[in-house]
């Protein structure tokens, strides 16, 4: 209804042309009545998760940062607006980290992979059914922790310090478990960094590696490594995280409806590199081989609708001006396709094996070599400070001869006795 005036003005102008009074009501109307405050992009009273791209967007909000150049942004279903990512795989090729390229593997590492797609561990078959069962009810969950509480006794591995009865030995699985940010790959160049910062905190879902000598101990089970291992690695600042040793696969879970398998794949390249180059650096310092084979790294990413598996290497590339991070992936299927969920549990299985045999033995290995060496040094250095006006030469920072790596190992001890769920 208008206001008295307005209704006064439209009677008296009875003489005048129908469309000018149209256009001169809409004119007088449009003029009273007040324009609507533009909408801010983001709601100030919702709350989103404490991400590098929603802290980056409310910084240029705020006005405290400018945009990143050509980053368009996408909404997903809950109304955020987030980084696409085409943008983020450029940000990782500035770090020397290369995603699902085709690049050829290593012939070493061609081998190992074949190996680890084609042994059979005599599974048994009720998992894939499982999850075959499931997978609808997967797809329909919008939560991620939901999903990853549904998905995770499928699909991924229990150590025996998470399962007593049916766990790996010397193992255990953690979650949202942050890595030490100092082993994240260099950028190639400052000018990458300046453009596009530095990499987010690396923190898988789950990962899975060795049990902690403490947990071990409050948990009654057996510890991978010797007493003062863990203090050595401390000490010569080997550190990666507080609640597991030395992972070798990790997962990514997302939701059907969420960010989806792109963003799993970008969380994955950022984990495994850092846990590479933690890998590499501790081998580097107890003088043992650091090929691809040896300081390779496993990746699971899953959308509750499909599921893929990546094998994660380095290189050493003068061209790209560093270290090269590449992830290529070796498996994917379907959470409907029994067939392609029994090839998964399949890979899996013989990686957790490996992981705990001769991945296991490698970093065993290493150790003892990095705690020879640090005999050594100790033993040159008070050798020099008593004689320090002999002839002699005293060789001081030889190392001792690099142990060869023992081959894969045909039998090992088997894992405790297992309920047959897959």
């Amino acid at each position: 209804m208008l206001p008295k005036r307005a209704r006064d003005d439209g009677c008296l102008a009875s003489d005048i042309p129908a469309s000018k009074r149209r256009r001169a009501s809409y004119t007088s109307v449009s003029a009273r009545i007040p324009s609507p405050e533009p909408s801010p992009s983001v709601e100030p009273s919702v709350s989103l998760p404490l991400t590098y791209s929603n802290l980056r967007r409310l910084a240029e909000i705020n006005g405290s940062i400018a945009p990143m150049p050509g980053s368009p942004t996408k909404s997903t279903s809950s109304g955020r607006s987030l980084i696409q990512p085409h943008q983020f795989l450029k940000k990782l090729n500035g770090y020397g980290i290369s995603v699902d390229t085709g690049k050829p593997m290593p012939q070493d590492l061609k081998q190992f992979i074949a190996g680890i797609k084609e042994n059979d561990l005599g599974l048994g078959s009720t998992t894939p059914q499982k999850v075959a069962d499931r997978h609808r009810q997967l797809m329909l969950l919008c939560n991620e922790q939901a999903g990853i509480d549904l998905a995770r006794p499928y699909l991924w591995i229990a150590g025996e310090a998470n399962d007593r009865e049916n766990g790996y030995r010397y193992l255990v699985s953690k979650p949202k478990n942050n890595l030490a940010r100092s082993f994240l790959p260099n950028a190639l160049e400052q000018t990458y960094k300046d453009a596009y910062g530095a990499l987010a905190q690396p923190q898988p879902d789950d990962a899975l590696g060795y049990v902690t000598a403490l947990e071990a101990e409050y948990s009654g089970i057996d510890s991978a490594f010797k007493n003062g291992d863990e203090a050595l690695l401390d000490g010569r600042k080997l550190f990666l995280a507080n609640q597991l040793l030395f992972p070798f696969i990790t997962a990514q879970w997302k939701t059907s409806q969420g960010e989806g398998l792109s963003y799993a794949r970008i969380q994955s390249a950022r984990d495994g590199p850092t846990i590479i180059r933690h890998l590499h650096t501790f081998y580097e310092k107890a003088c043992y081989d650091t090929s691809p084979v040896r300081t390779c790294h496993f990746s699971v990413v899953c959308n509750m609708f499909s599921l893929e598996v990546y094998v994660i290497w380095r290189e050493h590339s003068e061209c790209a001006g560093g270290d090269a991070y590449h992830m290529e992936p070796i498996l994917r299927t379907y959470l409907s396709d029994e067939d392609g969920v029994q090839k998964y549990r399949r890979v899996l299985r013989n990686i957790v094996e490996w992981g705990r045999t001769t991945r296991l033995d490698d970093i065993r290995l290493a150790l003892t070599n990095l705690r020879v060496n640090e005999d050594s040094t100790s033993s040159v250095s008070a050798t020099q400070s008593v004689n320090t006006g002999s002839s002699v030469a005293s060789l001081p920072g030889q190392k001792p001869e690099i142990m060869v790596p023992t081959p894969p190992r045909d039998t090992s001890d088997p894992p405790k006795k297992r309920k047959t769920t897959a």
